[in-house]
């Protein structure tokens, strides 16, 4: 009987511990680490978008506090690589990472308030510029269309526009040091400051004192412009000034071929490049004209055609000499007569047949006649020249 109630006494004991280790056990599965909602969390702060000449990837980057250990989770839709996720964080370490679909989660170690950044790469997302040329006021605008083809909206964010044919490894996006050069940020109402980086997206952007409106710097091969509080929504185009700056603008008439053509030259007095892209001219407010300029650095011009100058008449004659010889001494003049009100400065042109014997009033560079003068309301100016010419060469082009 003693034994009995022995054995019983230990199955009760054994029953407390078991029921005690289950116990323990649920309430461990109750609370598990910790993990919170992305929208909370880490919402994204910036996107870098590329021109559409040079892919469609679109760089996000996701930023937040986090103030304990624990596993946490951001959805991350639409990744074009999963080895183009970065995780990186202060005061703390990063332990592990993993993807459950579209769910990023990781574990992080930490034991005071530490700052979480996530940067990975999605599509699709592009962007296309446009010069916007004001003649009245001398004023350039360089205007972004950026296109989000993404699956998601993109509120309140920082917008970091990279112009420039950006070179990936085919299919994999890698995160290896492209640049290793001191990078200076212009004064542009925002940054004015250096900074250093092994890469352009790995650069610390300094704010000054002044209120953040947006920036620009050029980096090598790359100019990046980005912009503040910018939303961009799903399937939609938005369009965003990038930046304006006066410049210096000449006009003139371009006479080549005896086709007289309006131009513009301007003149890029700003403390950062231009990129190359189309300008659309406005003079009071009137689409005047368009062109493609190329890339254009500091301290240099582009030339912008207009359209034709039917005001500027041109008439040519030529007076043969010796016409039965084999060689013949030929006089071109040419008479341009500027019709219009206004006066116009003339750049003249012109690749000359034969053996040029005298310019006249021209002047011989690398092979061509040029002449620039200013042509005022109602005048008219010749231009001569003489040039040798066989028998055979005129009597083919009568031919013709």
């Amino acid at each position: 009987m003693k034994k009995w109630k022995i054995v019983c006494a230990m199955m009760v004991v054994v029953l407390v511990v078991m029921t005690s280790v289950i116990l323990a056990l649920n309430v461990m599965k109750e609370t598990p680490e910790t993990k919170i909602c992305e929208k909370q969390v880490f919402p994204v702060t910036s996107i870098v978008v590329y021109q559409s000449n040079a892919n469609n990837l679109v760089m996000v980057v996701r930023e937040g506090i986090v103030n304990r250990s624990g596993v946490y989770s951001v959805k991350v839709s639409g990744l074009a690589e999963e080895d183009s996720i970065k995780i990186e964080m202060e005061n703390g370490s990063v332990v592990q990472y993993w993807l459950d679909e579209q769910n990023l989660s990781f574990k992080v170690e930490c034991n005071k308030t530490a700052r979480i950044a996530i940067t990975y790469f999605i599509t699709s997302a592009f962007w296309d510029g446009r010069y916007n040329l004001d003649l009245d006021d001398e004023m350039i605008v360089l205007v972004g269309k950026v296109t989000n083809y993404c699956s998601e909206d993109f509120d309140d964010v920082t917008l970091i526009l990279v112009a420039g044919k950006t070179h990936t490894v085919p299919d994999t996006v890698r995160d290896n040091p492209v640049l290793k050069q001191t990078i200076s940020i212009v004064s542009c109402n925002a940054y004015n400051s250096e900074a250093w980086g092994t890469a352009w997206y790995n650069v610390t952007f300094v704010r000054s004192g002044c209120s953040l409106k947006g920036g620009s710097v050029d980096i090598g091969i790359y100019a990046v412009y980005w912009l503040s509080n910018v939303t961009l929504l799903r399937n939609r185009e938005t369009y965003v000034q990038v930046w304006s700056a006066d410049v210096n603008i000449t006009e003139y008439v371009k006479i080549k071929d005896d086709n007289p053509k309006l131009f513009l030259n301007v003149k890029n007095p700003s403390a950062y490049s231009w990129v190359s892209g189309n300008v659309y001219s406005y003079k009071y407010g009137i689409f005047v004209g368009s062109d493609t300029i190329d890339y254009t650095p500091r301290n240099s011009s582009f030339e912008v055609e207009i359209g034709w100058a039917f005001d500027i008449v041109v008439d040519r004659d030529e007076i043969v000499e010796n016409e039965t010889y084999p060689y013949q001494n030929v006089t071109v003049r040419i008479n341009i007569t500027n019709k219009d009100i206004t006066s116009f400065e003339i750049r003249f042109e012109e690749a000359f047949t034969g053996t040029l014997i005298d310019p006249g009033n021209l002047t011989l560079e690398n092979g061509i006649l040029k002449a620039s003068f200013t042509l005022n309301s109602g005048e008219t100016k010749m231009l001569e020249y003489r040039v040798q010419r066989s028998r055979w060469i005129i009597l083919y082009d009568d031919t013709v």
